[in-house]
């Protein structure tokens, strides 16, 4: 094991920022190549900051024509003339912005594709007046999406299937005549592009539309600016910096640009911040970054061989993606009779087919997660102590720098990480040690006396878990939180051995229930939500999102006995899951609009169809009048 002086530790910490620059940099350029131009942040200024030139230039063109001056109007102006200007210009400059990354974009297939987007803004607008509540369902769902290509479609697709018969479709001529006509416009409105013939040989090239040397010049150096400002962020193998003003703290160097104590865009917001003595906020977040942590190694072992055997196990995700459902041979042979003559059978094969699609695009993040973690974890294993940097929230949370790898992660980096310095149980350590493990085991609806007793009652799987974690029963595995119950499960071996004198590096976790209700219970003396909330004394702990449930459940009931139809197709099937988010940001100011988005991505696994959208926001409703009636 490596010994470690103070000054090798922090030559390791410049080198680590070093590295966190050089991530950050390959990490820029990686996303880079997977984007269009127009998606980065340089591409988007570009394209944000000629909207309104080239909108002014759209509505100059229009206008002219509309002044009765005799001549030929241009074959764009019908598609053009009832579109917003403002929306015709995103587009235009989505295009030519996107053109300037290729190196030779052949104008007329940047013109089509423009035409044919124009035609989709067309289409949408018509799904929009026509069937508003499709509409918005079908928005909804696509918040979640990062792929515009994707997004563009799927409103395709529903627009051909809502309006079948008035939905535009433009020739390659007429597309070709609206973009291009467009495209003259952002040129003369902006001078970004520009349209050009060149020579290869003895051959002219298609005319392309590239960009001039001065906008190339600024494109690049702002791709590398951007990059050096977005390092990957890391543990840190020192002590941070203390915050003693809100620029201070932190890295050792400056890495990305000083981080702020406050995150926030808000520069009045920063300069007032700098004005005020604040020494128990600083000396908050110094205390929570100063603690040393380390690896917990036989986390680590355990986690590293289940991950090599290929996942899919304790929360871990599958390192193989889900194989699709397989062709219907019918369909291979006949796709057209198969389609008419099995129509069923073919949208169930779609969906299932769907269904893989969307676990596969979700397994690749959580597998890259799992992936970081543990690779993080090796590298840090190495040192004696590691360290979390941390800022607020503008609402004055406290946050760990380092997004991957961090004491305020998900089950594998929690489960990955313990205290460097540990302290004996003493007399009181191994019942709350008691409660924690039952805690991550999912037994925490009980009291803590229960809770103890569970744990007694399933010592034997518990010492099994630690002393053969892979080839023993693997009762862990099950568990709530599998990595973290494993972490308690080695620990309860310690004590079950040393007793009250086992020296614990386990963090003892304890939750608040519904911490923003919680506190507008605590400073209103309210003695109902302080019940719901757990701020009264009482044997079994509250949850105040089953009894919203129950409260609004027995509403359902009641109004579907009386006939109301949204109620009835509701009855029995609400959830705490489909409660808790409403229920829990209530108290940070979320509207009855934006809990009908919360519950409309829960009521998604029910299968409401068109009308989703109607049935959110009368869910919405309901909740917002149960959770005054919970919490008075």
């Amino acid at each position: 094991m490596t010994t470690w002086q103070a000054t090798d530790l922090y030559n390791a910490q410049l080198e680590l920022e070093k590295e966190s620059t050089s991530l950050g940099i390959a990490r820029y350029e990686k996303i880079r190549n997977q984007r269009s131009e127009a998606e980065t942040g340089p591409g988007r200024k570009l394209v944000m900051e000629s909207i309104g030139a080239t909108a002014a230039a759209i509505q100059a063109f229009i206008a002219e024509a509309d002044t009765g001056k005799p001549g030929r109007r241009h074959a764009a102006l019908k598609y053009i003339r009832h579109l917003d200007a403002h929306a015709l210009a995103y587009l235009t400059a989505l295009s030519c912005v996107n053109a300037l990354a290729q190196d030779k974009a052949k104008a007329v297939a940047v013109a089509i594709g423009l035409g044919e987007e124009v035609a989709n803004e067309i289409n949408f607008r018509l799904l929009r007046e026509k069937h508003p509540g499709l509409h918005k369902v079908v928005q909804e769902q696509l918040k979640k999406s990062t792929s515009a290509r994707h997004s563009t479609a799927v409103m395709r697709h529903v627009t051909a299937k809502a309006e079948p018969e008035n939905r535009l479709v433009l020739s390659k001529k007429d597309a070709l005549l609206v973009g291009m006509k467009l495209i003259e416009l952002f040129i003369q409105a902006t001078g970004l592009v520009e349209l050009v013939h060149t020579r290869e040989g003895d051959h002219k090239t298609p005319l392309l539309i590239r960009g001039n040397q001065k906008i190339i010049d600024w494109l690049t150096k702002a791709h590398e600016s951007a990059a050096l400002f977005q390092p990957v962020l890391l543990p840190m193998v020192v002590p941070p910096r203390p915050w003693t003003t809100p620029r201070d703290g932190g890295y050792l160097t400056d890495i990305g640009g000083r981080v702020d104590l406050v995150r926030t865009r808000n520069r009045a917001y920063k300069r007032e911040l700098a004005l005020v003595d604040m020494p128990l906020v600083y000396q908050a977040v110094n205390a929570i970054q100063a603690t040393p942590w380390k690896i917990n190694r036989p986390v680590l072992e355990v986690m590293r061989a289940l991950w090599d055997a290929g996942g899919n196990v304790a929360g871990l995700p599958d390192r193989e993606l889900l194989e699709l459902p397989a062709r219907p041979a019918l369909l291979e042979a006949d796709p057209d009779y198969y389609k008419e003559h099995h129509a069923d059978e073919f949208k169930a094969w779609k969906r299932a087919r769907a269904q893989v699609y969307e676990e596969n695009a979700r397994s690749v993040s959580n597998r890259l997660s799992a992936a970081q973690k543990i690779a993080l974890a090796e590298k840090f294993a190495e040192y004696p102590a590691i360290y979390f940097p941390h800022n607020l929230d503008f609402r004055g949370r406290a946050y760990p720098l380092p997004p991957i790898l961090n004491p305020q992660g998900d089950d594998i980096a929690k489960g990955l990480l313990h205290f460097a310095e540990g302290v004996p149980l003493g007399e009181d350590g191994g019942f709350w040690l008691a409660v924690h493990v039952a805690n991550c085991f999912g037994v925490d609806k009980v009291s803590f006396a229960e809770r103890v007793a569970w744990v007694r009652e399933h010592e034997e799987q518990i010492l099994d878990s630690a002393l053969d974690p892979l080839d023993g029963q693997r009762f862990w595995v099950d568990a709530d939180s599998p990595f973290c119950a494993l972490a308690a499960c080695f620990e309860w071996l310690g004590y079950t051995i040393n007793g009250a004198e086992h020296v614990s590096h386990l963090p003892i976790a304890l939750d608040g229930s519904c911490n923003g209700l919680q506190n507008f219970s605590a400073m209103l003396r309210d003695a109902v939500g302080g019940s719901a909330t757990n701020l009264i004394p009482q044997e079994k702990p509250a949850d105040i999102y089953t009894r919203v449930r129950d409260v609004a459940q027995a509403k359902l009931k009641a109004r579907a006995e009386a006939g109301d139809p949204i109620a009835i197709r509701l009855d029995g099937r609400l959830t705490r899951d489909i409660v808790k988010q409403p229920v829990m940001t209530l108290p940070y100011g979320v509207t009855k609009n934006g809990m009908r988005g919360q519950v409309l991505g829960k009521l998604k696994p029910l299968g409401l169809g068109e009308d989703a959208w109607e049935v959110a926001g009368y869910l919405a409703d309901l909740l917002w009048e149960c959770i005054g009636e919970v919490v008075i």
